[in-house]
């Protein structure tokens, strides 16, 4: 039955509490009572409205929110006889399960939760469009306080990033590389999501850190960790984002490969550091961004003439 699967979604009717099917029924209802009182309530009939009375204190809802149902019914023309009953009690044990639930729903904030009085009381007393449209702005309000919440938040998580990438600077400062890598990692981290560029940066800081441990303290290790590093980085800072941010990055992932090809046998490394070269100097020369490819640019001749020295490869 169509009231047996309402009743097992929502459980009201558990324990020793009667189910609005159960109370219409011992009421005395029928599905043809159902109909007349339909017809007698939009009459206004006096002795419809005495069994209204006399039915809704049984429900323990209001005589004007039992009045909606009929109106309710009312309005659902293909509504056969026979399931006239079983609508009505789904319709009185929705109300009243509705009506628990924003009874037992509160907001912090004043104003909304002022709203949501209103929509509560709107609802025992069956004015189901009005509690709509005070539900519909205590929703509004609640989406508008969130995103103010949520951008408090971030600004923190930026703030709290920023913060900790100065203690990767400090770092630094006394060459405690690994240290310093730790700290950008951590801020790399605490970035929102949408800040693929501020990521991007903590980033090249983190690989940074790793290399310049790497290269003082010949770890080679630690600069395959600076190598991917670098490499995630690129994956924040992608040419169509920031080509400029792109190109900076692979020349930093050049110089991180061609150290590590000069320590390992075989030319690898060094064919990987100038693909990455000649990926920066041609966004750099495009930008017209002349320091830039200069610098590239000798980076480039460096690790070129090494492949040429030590295993024959022509540029």
């Amino acid at each position: 039955m169509l009231f047996d699967r309402v009743s097992a979604e929502f459980g009201v009717a558990t324990g020793g509490d009667l189910s609005a099917r159960d109370i219409i029924i011992k009421y005395g209802l029928s599905e043809a009572q159902v109909r007349a009182l339909m017809r007698e309530l939009q009459a206004h009939d006096s002795a419809a409205v005495q069994k209204v009375a006399e039915l809704s204190a049984r429900l323990g809802i209001t005589d004007n929110a039992l009045t909606s149902f009929f109106r309710i019914l009312g309005e659902q023309k293909a509504i056969p006889d026979e399931k006239l009953l079983e609508t009505l009690a789904e319709i009185a044990e929705r109300h009243r399960q509705l009506l628990a639930q924003a009874k037992s729903l509160r907001s912090e904030d004043p104003a909304i939760q002022a709203l949501r009085e209103q929509a509560t009381a709107a609802i025992d007393q069956g004015r189901y469009d009005e509690a709509e449209r005070l539900l519909s702005a205590a929703e509004t309000e609640e989406l508008v306080a969130a995103k103010e919440f949520q951008a408090a938040a971030e600004q923190r998580l930026r703030n709290a990033a920023a913060t900790r990438a100065e203690r990767g600077e400090l770092s630094l400062v006394r060459l405690s590389y690994l240290e310093a890598a730790l700290h950008f990692k951590e801020a790399s981290e605490r970035v929102p999501a949408s800040e693929y560029q501020a990521r991007g940066d903590y980033l090249n800081r983190y690989g940074f850190a790793l290399y310049r441990h790497g290269d003082e303290k010949g770890d080679n290790t630690v600069l395959l960790q600076a190598i991917g590093i670098y490499r995630k980085a690129l994956s924040e800072l992608t040419r169509e984002r920031v080509p400029l941010d792109w190109a900076m990055t692979q020349n930093n992932l050049g110089t991180a490969l061609s150290t590590l090809g000069e320590r390992e046998r075989g030319p690898a490394r060094l064919e990987e550091a100038v693909a990455a070269y000649r990926n920066a100097l041609d966004v750099f020369k495009a930008a017209n961004a002349e320091y830039y490819a200069e610098v590239v640019e000798r980076n480039l001749i460096s690790v070129e003439a090494t492949l040429s020295t030590e295993y024959g490869k022509s540029p």
